[in-house]
């Protein structure tokens, strides 16, 4: 009597652990999947708060390579967006490439034409000291070490809309064929090409703001 009590108490233990077991949490954080770019509208980064298992962060204030947060503006009906800004400038700010965002895309088809579509807002005009920039790498030793496949910049002036009815957004395109590459790293970045109009007794992130938001790739039939 005392096995079969034991043997019950054991399957009740099993089916405890079975149900509980189906019932645990979900990792819904997007990962790239079939050579398209995960989390493009930059909802689950807000959600995370600025995180995201899909994007590499690439910034740093104190190297001169300024901010990437979150904000609530958007492109599009989904919520978020990417606000890309400096805190303080100096020369370094000018020396090298960013903020910015990367994503490794796994899944790519060789020989293949691919466009490269981001939403991007920059509202300071013919005076802005910004850039962006839109590349593609092939994959090297760790993120942004490998070769250019495709990589343009383009100021204010480079964007012939003059944006669309969502927040001033315009849709900037960078078309590239993948060669024989199965993997590629995709990134939107931002660098100062001057300090000339920028007050650097006054709000500096507010001076140096764009944001970038949609990002797709997608075939280029």
């Amino acid at each position: 009597m005392r096995k079969l009590y034991l043997a019950l108490a054991v399957a009740g233990l099993l089916a405890g652990c079975s149900s509980n077991s189906d019932q645990a949490p979900v990792n819904t954080t997007p990962v790239p999947a079939m050579g398209k770019v995960a989390d493009g509208a930059f909802t689950r980064f807000a959600i995370n708060e600025n995180s995201s298992g899909a994007w590499l962060v690439h910034a740093n204030p104190e190297l001169g390579q300024g901010d990437v947060e979150a904000a609530n503006i958007t492109a599009s009906g989904d919520p978020g967006s990417l606000r890309l800004s400096y805190s303080s400038v100096n020369e370094s700010s000018m020396q090298q490439v960013g903020p910015g965002v990367s994503q490794i895309i796994p899944n790519i088809e060789p020989d293949t034409d691919y466009m490269l579509t981001v939403y991007y807002r920059d509202e300071k005009g013919d005076k802005s000291p910004n850039v962006l920039e839109l590349g593609v790498k092939d994959m090297g030793v760790g993120s942004m070490s490998g070769n250019n496949v495709r990589m343009k910049t383009f100021t204010n002036d480079d964007i012939d809309s003059d944006g669309d009815d969502t927040n001033d957004f315009r849709k900037v395109e960078l078309a590239f064929n993948s060669g024989s590459n199965t993997t590629l790293e995709v990134y939107a970045m931002t660098y100062l090409n001057s300090l000339e109009n920028i007050d650097v007794n006054g709000d500096i992130p507010h001076q140096t703001e764009v944001f970038i938001d949609d990002v797709v790739l997608s075939v280029d039939d």
